[in-house]
């Protein structure tokens, strides 16, 4: 679009192309985690939930909450842009360990952090034990975390042919459906766009 916004009778170009700033461009905040009372009303816990935390954590776009160890306890994943992923794991006690790393769901299979956005967890192979889905950019491939029941995982991503089938999208967000009732769940993933692609 031309217009001449300064009544100086020079053409200024405004354009409508899309485009965002990536995570570098803000400041990082810390993950919350507030318990709930029983009253309807919460409490900030994360100075003390969090062993070992380093502050911020971010920066943050997906979290899933999910007993990926089955013991009993329900622990969150936290789906990071550009760092790695966070598993926090319930220590029974209040307070959660980030097991991301060892858990094999930190990182893809270069060992590199990705642009994590999508995350849900659910047990896609019917095994008793819940899996990972996490996506990510275009030039990425999203990840297929197969969780063996204790908690650590294996990038199933090739495999699978989910890196293969997502190369070119931006996976903003992403659930598991049976979409055909078959009784084994199926990827939803919510793909855009950035930089007006």
């Amino acid at each position: 679009m031309r217009y001449d916004f300064a009544a100086d009778r020079k053409c200024t170009v405004l354009s409508d192309k899309r485009s965002y700033c990536g995570p570098e461009h803000y400041d990082r905040q810390t993950d919350r985690l507030y318990r709930n009372r029983g009253n309807g009303t919460f409490v900030d816990v994360t100075a003390t939930a969090f062993i070992g935390r380093s502050d911020p954590f971010g920066p943050a776009l997906g979290v899933s909450t999910a007993d990926f160890n089955n013991d009993g306890w329900p622990d969150i994943y936290v789906g990071n842009d550009g760092q790695p992923n966070l598993l926090w794991v319930n220590q029974r006690d209040g307070t959660f360990r980030n097991l991301g790393l060892l858990s094999g769901a930190s990182v893809n299979e270069h060992g590199k952090p990705e642009a994590s956005m999508g995350v849900d967890a659910g047990d896609f192979d019917n095994d008793g034990d819940e899996d990972l889905i996490v996506t990510v950019l275009p030039t990425e491939g999203h990840n297929l975390y197969v969780n063996d029941g204790s908690g650590s995982f294996e990038n199933r991503s090739a495999a699978s042919g989910v890196h293969a089938h997502s190369m070119g999208h931006t996976g903003w967000g992403t659930a598991w459906i049976d979409f055909d009732n078959d009784g084994w769940l199926d990827i939803l993933a919510v793909h855009g766009s950035l930089h007006g692609q």
